[in-house]
């Protein structure tokens, strides 16, 4: 986990942010929301990657040999998201948890339709109700990509999931978000988040160049980042998992 800092007004806080929770999750969750509580994040941000979904998660399949059961292919899939939920969710009480789509929570039978499904109560928490409705007071639509903004801080969580994405209707968001900000003086720093890298990203085996439109779409974001960071002189930060 990282715990980044955030600074307004002379106040700083702290956030708690990590990824790729298959396999060893449900040891290693509880670990980063047992620091995260005790060092007063103001919240928990997961980037993706929940589950295997293309095969038995290592901690699934440790509690079914200690119960001398076995997983068969429906009945993991049936169980994968709530044992998250369960296991990885659960430990972090009542911190705000949210939560990025990666791309095995789109690996069938899995895809965004049921993950918005199965985790709308993180994506329609009041806090992100109220900033989508404030943004436009006619958009009810849960989706994978979301924003809020908390201390002088724009967070934004996208999903660049799948090869398809940044798509047309996600782009047409964001710019919506920058335009916004690069004029609110009251939003010092954007920060984004997403689970694989942009384009061209140092050390990153796992990126939007695996993909064409991914490859197109993630220059595109990177280069409105860093028009917001060099001409409304924003400081700009990425996260990926």
């Amino acid at each position: 986990a990282l715990a980044a800092g955030a600074q307004t007004s002379g106040a700083t806080w702290s956030f708690a942010v990590s990824g790729d929770s298959r396999n060893c999750g449900d040891v290693v969750m509880p670990g980063i929301a047992a620091g995260a509580i005790r060092d007063q994040a103001s919240f928990y941000w997961h980037l993706g990657d929940l589950r295997a979904i293309f095969m038995v998660d290592e901690d699934m399949a440790r509690i079914a040999e200690e119960k001398k059961t076995s997983y068969n292919v429906l009945t993991y899939e049936n169980a994968v998201w709530d044992d998250f939920i369960q296991n990885q969710v659960g430990p972090f009480q009542q911190l705000p948890f949210h939560l990025g789509i990666g791309n095995h929570e789109t690996i069938p039978p899995k895809n965004r339709d049921q993950f918005i499904e199965q985790f709308a109560d993180w994506l329609d928490t009041p806090q992100l109700r109220d900033q989508r409705l404030a943004d436009n007071h006619a958009d009810h639509r849960l989706r994978t990509y979301y924003h809020w903004i908390q201390g002088g801080v724009d967070f934004l969580n996208m999903d660049n999931a799948s090869p398809d994405q940044f798509d047309s209707a996600q782009l047409a968001w964001f710019n919506s978000v920058m335009d916004h900000d690069a004029k609110d003086p009251a939003v010092l720093t954007v920060v984004v988040g997403m689970h694989k890298a942009l384009p061209f990203s140092i050390s990153c085996d796992h990126s939007m160049s695996e993909s064409g439109d991914g490859e197109r779409s993630g220059v595109k974001v990177y280069q409105r980042l860093l028009a917001m960071q060099n001409e409304s002189h924003k400081h700009v930060y990425l996260l990926a998992s």
